[in-house]
């Protein structure tokens, strides 16, 4: 267990980061920082120590009602701040680590200093290695395997915040449902955005892990370290859900960085690697089925933003190539469908 620090004064004060480093800490100053990829209610400060030649941290500040917030046994905080509070990200397998100092509480809310990790994040810029993809499956393998069925994550809850695909009903983006989804596909979404307990019924029959839930090439960086490790940042919205949450999220997320599109491929990589983790093999027939389910979860989650684009394309060519997209995307819809 980690204590929560009383206040930010107290996070970012030289005494108490004196004693998180192995040298003395004299001074701090604190700036803020735009993050443009960050969702509203964040708010980001550089922290430099030691006029600029001692360590470098980030400080996110949250509070309520800013994103989305777990309830925990001891209030308010997101998932991130659960994680480390009850030691969590201290069982994360060697081969990951996380930027992650200090928490502490902030008004009603709280706030959470990380290491200033930016010179090892990946980049959107171009293409992962298939070495890098590789290493990344694998590497999400290892949690995987790492917290299979975790009594510690089963008693924390995650499991019950906001279901695993977050899914917004209220979104605005979806009144465009109609105008560019098939009509089947239609009726599959609006039952499901009144009550998507049907499709996490159906997951809950698959073992469960923990699953970062946002693992993009902005929160994914790979260390100088030997071995080299992958550097995990912001588990906002972890949860303990099956494996498959985290692996069709990781393919959609990835279509402008991954060296393949290949979804079946990419599927068998990591069944692969997690079956080696484990010690035994993953069922084909029923591997299948959980993806099928996740890639309709995984459509609730962030097709509304394809919606959204396509209803604001400026020409009928980008408009064409979104309507591709959704297009795409409906036949995983049919079939996850089909299994509730």
């Amino acid at each position: 267990m980690h204590q929560l620090l009383p206040s930010v004064e107290n996070l970012i004060d030289p005494v108490t980061l004196s004693t998180l480093e192995p040298a003395p800490i004299r001074s701090v100053r604190c700036e803020p920082v735009e993050m443009t990829s960050s969702n509203t209610g964040n708010r980001f400060y550089a922290v430099t120590t030691n006029e600029s030649r001692g360590p470098r941290y980030l400080l996110k500040r949250r509070y309520e009602g800013s994103n989305v917030i777990a309830s925990g046994p001891d209030g308010d905080f997101t998932r991130t701040v659960i994680l480390w509070q009850h030691g969590v990200l201290d069982r994360l397998p060697n081969r990951i680590a996380h930027p992650i100092v200090a928490c502490a509480r902030d008004g009603t809310g709280y706030a959470i200093l990380m290491r200033d990790v930016s010179d090892i994040l990946l980049s959107g810029d171009k293409r992962f290695t298939v070495e890098e993809h590789a290493f990344l499956l694998d590497t999400l393998a290892a949690i995987h395997a790492a917290f299979w069925e975790d009594d510690q994550l089963r008693h924390l809850n995650l499991h019950t915040l906001s279901g695993y695909f977050l899914i917004e009903p209220d979104y605005e983006a979806w009144n465009y449902v109609e105008e560019f989804l098939e009509p089947d596909v239609a009726q599959v979404v609006r039952s499901l955005l009144q009550n998507p307990k049907p499709l996490y019924d159906a997951l809950s029959s698959y073992p469960s892990t923990l699953v970062h839930n946002d693992v993009w090439y902005g929160n994914l960086g790979i260390t100088r370290d030997k071995p080299k490790r992958v550097m995990m940042l912001d588990w906002d919205y972890a949860t303990f859900a099956p494996p498959g949450v985290e692996l069709v999220l990781y393919i959609d997320q990835g279509f402008l960085v991954l060296p393949t599109h290949d979804e079946a491929s990419i599927a068998e990589t990591y069944r692969r690697y997690l079956a080696q983790r484990l010690g035994y093999p993953i069922d084909e027939r029923a591997w299948q089925t959980q993806l099928d389910l996740c890639f309709l979860g995984e459509f609730m989650r962030r097709s509304k933003w394809v919606l959204e684009s396509a209803s604001r394309a400026a020409d009928s060519e980008q408009r064409q190539q979104l309507q591709e997209r959704l297009s795409a995307w409906s036949r995983a819809v049919r079939r996850g469908a089909a299994l509730l």
